[in-house]
């Protein structure tokens, strides 16, 4: 019954807001079930950040992959509210992590292929490689 209540609501799935300081990247998310949760992902528990592209079918979406090094794993996507600030931060607090700027083409170009590019690996891997290379 909560499930539809939440749809009544105009909920149409888990709402997730994200927020950014240098702490890390905060959590915070409500289910359709009415659960409700947050987590702090401090910077130096990221241990890889992927960008890639999803085919939409009518548009691309780029996105972000980060894996922490507890082994969860967090998209963020274009479309989210705190896009903008989670760009700026990444190359402040991951080492070696490329501006916005440098990867958006090669990652958004050309349309409707994946494109992933990994852009930070706490290990010391190269991030100019792509995943699998």
């Amino acid at each position: 019954m909560t499930r539809a209540v939440s749809v009544l609501k105009g909920r149409t799935g888990t709402e997730c807001t994200v927020s950014v300081s240098s702490e890390g990247i905060g959590l915070e998310w409500l289910t359709l079930e009415e659960e409700s949760g947050s987590r702090t992902l401090r910077w130096e528990e990221i241990a890889s950040v992927t960008a890639y592209k999803r085919d939409l079918y009518t548009y691309d979406m780029i996105c972000l992959l980060c894996t922490f090094s507890d082994g969860l794993q967090f998209e963020f996507n274009e479309e989210m509210p705190s896009w903008q600030s989670l760009m700026e931060a990444l190359p402040q607090h991951l080492p070696g992590c490329p501006v916005f700027a440098d990867w958006w083409h090669p990652v958004a170009v050309p349309a409707f292929a994946t494109n992933e590019t990994v852009l930070f690996q706490r290990d010391g891997g190269d991030p100019s490689k792509p995943l699998g290379a």
